[in-house]
């Protein structure tokens, strides 16, 4: 008695089956061989993949790891060389050397706030007159008072500066026209080896009839 399959498509795979020689399921094992063979590379490639990207990502983090450490190394020793400078800046604003109706001028002390000396210290000190004050003051040999030497830790130097008035620029004074100014600037070295400049500007008021501090052109590094 013969058994029928209900399953058309059941049945035409038997029969397909059934007349598979030797050789036929040779080359199908080897295809099956194949389709593992290249399954097991593809996944190994893949593998091979994300380790490479694992560890670019390891080494991005490592190299912004070390780039940091050199940073926070060098703000450091930044932090602690800016604790051991001198730091020279102007202290206070004294009376002229001689004080006399026609002479405009101040005694200008500036100290070292540092614990440590500053050496090569030059300043200069000009007084002109402007209706404002220029953004890039002129520095005029002829006219500017420069003294350099060593400055000690927390010690002052007095550098004193005058300059006589003409009569046509007292009137200019008493009428405004004009402003004087007290300008210029001290350059100086540190224990390290780094130069610094430090700049000022005063402004002549005549209520008070001496030099204040203007408010541009002030600035220490």
């Amino acid at each position: 008695m013969c058994r029928t399959f209900g399953n058309t498509s059941a049945y035409r795979l038997y029969g397909t089956l059934h007349r598979m020689t030797f050789t036929d399921w040779i080359a199908w094992a080897g295809l099956i061989v194949a389709f593992i063979a290249a399954l097991f590379a593809a996944l190994q490639w893949a593998s091979a993949h994300r380790s490479a990207a694992e560890a670019k990502r390891s080494a991005d983090a490592a190299e912004r790891s070390a780039k940091a450490a050199e940073d926070s190394a060098q703000s450091s020793a930044r932090f602690a060389q800016n604790g051991q400078r001198a730091w020279v800046f102007l202290f206070s604003i004294g009376r002229p050397p001689r004080e006399t109706m026609n002479t405009l001028g101040a005694t200008l002390t500036f100290r070292n706030g540092g614990p440590t000396p500053a050496t090569h210290l030059c300043v200069e000190t000009h007084i002109a007159k402007f209706k404002e004050f220029p953004k890039d003051p002129p520095y005029l040999r002829e006219d500017s008072t420069t003294s350099e030497s060593v400055l000690g830790p927390r010690s002052n130097v007095d550098v004193p500066k005058s300059r006589p008035l003409e009569a046509s620029e007292i009137e200019e004074l008493r009428t405004g026209e004009f402003s004087f100014y007290m300008y210029g600037f001290v350059s100086y070295q540190d224990i390290f080896g780094d130069s610094h400049r430090t700049k000022y500007c005063l402004i002549f008021n005549q209520q008070h009839s001496s030099f204040v501090y203007h408010s541009d052109h002030n600035d220490i590094n």
